[in-house]
């Protein structure tokens, strides 16, 4: 009897395109995927079939993820299956601790990565092969228990060699998988050749060594851990010191030019020297009493970029053949933990030199930008003192006048952005009257306009904040010209401006394209479009709404959008009044800055 290589995998979320969603991100790994849109759906797939792993969402009417959990607990045939919950709401650490109360083995926040999820229901699926191995492995030794009870004694010695064998196997399970949960919980690159060196001491090793070797002229990268935990960094020091002879014969040499794993089961037989590239090594060997040890290679798209080197010393320990299959499965979750950092870091790296050049270019660009705008104005204005500027002229003016604004507000935007991530972006704080602003706001740029009327609702009465009168009034000029830009075919503009005891709320309406829901949650992240007006003729980066979000929230406030698609958008800003509080917001607004910054950095 044989296992099959395809499982099943139990997906359950109320929404079908989440679940349409996670079919599309698991569907390369040729497994079966069967769908519930709720708990009771997921309770009676379970009674038809088991499945290797179930991803279960935690927001769901009726019976939520945590009771779906309880209930599948409570079965004895599925007591053990591993669940993953995934969530998009509710992150915070007592949400996560009930997830893992009823009995999950991991919790995703969406958005997750792709390859990630992959990933971890990978190493799932493959120990739910590993156990159901075991399971028939232990059918069958029972089976030659039963055939051979007339010759007790042979009987017990064979049974208990296979009990043994099968308690290697589970604690071996066991391992992979706390050691694949360990590794996929951080990106950071220094962290998980941290948290390899951990898992390895003392289950695997007396003393780890990860040897990371860019090649043969470059520094080499050590991280040590050593069951005496006070000698690892005098271990560390003594490696990052030596001179490695590369044309010696060494266990590390062959597995990095071989990419394959190196036995030395009894280094003191095998010779010392084979480990010792001068004396020091020797001495060193001595020193700390190796007297076995292994050598994987890390192994990152068919490249070997490093070594795992295992040893035993202090507890007596010695390295066979059968240890093989597991520590070399350790050193390929390990090679996989590492390239997922090494790909995070390259992304991270790329976000940071996206980041430099859109703020160069921006600052580069303001100079010209600024000279063409300020002289299509001024010859604007001269043809027209001087009655020599024929109708068609004058639309031409106007559109490289109007282009030239565009330009510069979206140069100001990513300029506004660069200072955000780099925590520059500074508040001018002070008493500001919102009802006088959006007035001269609007009477300033309703002559600009030829297709659509700008309307002001408010009850003439000052209604005073404490802000940034130069900032507030960038973001009610952004959420003007977003309504502008996403009514292409003109209209009613409504700007409503009103307030209770606490906040003021300042509203713009349009009755343009409107925004699809499912991009609502998303509308204020940078450079995010609506789905809608992708490949569509209008334009934008999708960096105004983030530029309006983080101001708000630096004066203390919030924004939001309600929206139906086809028929326009109400965006609205609330704001704390001025009181005698609000001077406070000032003293405060340096500190919250660089904790944007920080946030928009990670």
């Amino acid at each position: 009897m044989t296992i099959e290589q395809s499982v099943h995998i139990l997906l359950v979320d109320d929404r079908m395109e989440n679940l349409l969603a996670l079919e599309a991100i698991l569907e390369p790994l040729g497994h079966h995927l069967v769908l519930a849109q709720s708990g009771a759906q997921a309770l009676r797939a379970l009674l038809k079939q088991d499945f290797a792993v179930i991803l279960l969402d935690v927001q769901m009417p009726d019976m939520d993820g945590f009771e779906t959990a309880r209930l599948i607990r409570s079965r004895d045939r599925s007591q053990h299956t591993p669940i993953i919950f995934l969530t998009a709401l509710d992150t915070s650490d007592t949400n996560v601790s009930k997830g893992y109360l009823v009995g999950a083995v991991d919790f995703m926040f969406k958005p997750f990565m792709p390859d990630v999820l992959r990933f971890k229901v990978a190493v799932f699926v493959e120990l739910f092969k590993k156990t159901a191995e075991i399971q028939l492995h232990a059918a069958g030794l029972e089976d030659r228990v039963q055939a051979r009870t007339a010759d007790l004694m042979i009987a017990n010695e064979s049974l208990r060699a296979e009990i043994y064998e099968r308690e290697r196997a589970e604690q071996a399970l066991r391992f992979l998988a706390n050691a694949t949960a360990a590794l996929s919980a951080s990106l950071e690159y220094d962290h998980t050749l941290q948290v390899i060196t951990q898992l390895a001491v003392p289950y695997l090793a007396d003393t780890c060594v990860v040897d990371i070797v860019a090649d043969e002229q470059s520094p080499r990268h050590f991280v040590v851990a050593h069951a005496d935990g006070e000698r690892a960094e005098e271990l560390r020091q003594q490696f990052t010191n030596f001179h490695f002879d590369w044309n010696r014969p060494h266990p590390v040499t062959a597995a990095l030019r071989s990419g394959k794993t190196q036995l030395v089961s009894n280094i003191v037989e095998q010779g010392a020297e084979l480990f010792a590239s001068t004396t020091d090594q020797a001495d060193l060997i001595k020193q700390f009493g190796f007297k076995s040890g292994i050598c994987l290679p890390l192994l990152i798209r068919n490249d070997t970029i490093g070594t795992i080197a295992l040893l035993y010393s202090v507890s007596g320990r010695t390295y066979t053949a059968a240890d093989l299959p597991l520590l070399e499965e350790f050193g390929r979750r390990a090679s996989l933990a590492i390239e997922q950092a090494y790909l995070y870091r390259e992304a991270q790296q790329a976000l940071r030199a996206r980041d430099q050049f859109l703020s160069i270019a921006s600052h580069e660009l303001r100079t010209p930008i600024t000279a063409i705008l300020g002289y299509a104005q001024l010859v604007e204005r001269r043809l027209e003192r001087s009655n020599q500027l024929e109708p068609r002229n004058q639309q031409a003016l106007r559109t490289m006048t109007d282009q030239a604004q565009r330009l510069d507000r979206l140069i100001r935007s990513l300029l506004d952005l660069s200072r955000i991530q780099t925590g520059q972006f500074s508040l001018d704080l002070g008493s500001v009257d919102l009802e006088e602003l959006v007035r001269r706001t609007t009477e300033t740029t309703q002559p600009t306009l030829t297709r659509h009327v700008l309307s002001v609702v408010a009850n003439n009465e000052p209604v005073m904040v404490h802000g940034d009168e130069m900032r507030l009034a960038q973001v009610l000029q952004n959420l003007i010209q977003n309504a502008i830009k996403y009514s292409p075919e003109g209209g009613a503009i409504t700007i409503r401006l009103s307030h209770d005891d606490d906040l003021a709320h300042l509203t713009v309406s349009d009755q343009g394209v409107g925004i699809p829901a499912e991009s609502i949650p998303q509308l204020f992240n940078r450079f995010y479009r609506a789905s809608n007006v992708e490949g569509s003729p209008i334009s934008g980066m999708g960096v105004g709404l983030f530029v309006v979000k983080e101001i708000v929230m630096l004066h203390g406030g919030s924004v939001d959008v309600e929206s139906i698609e086809g028929q326009g958008s109400d965006f609205t800003i609330h704001l704390p009044l001025y009181n005698d509080d609000s001077a406070l917001l000032e003293h405060n607004v340096k500190s919250e800055i660089s904790t944007f910054a920080q946030g928009v950095a990670e």
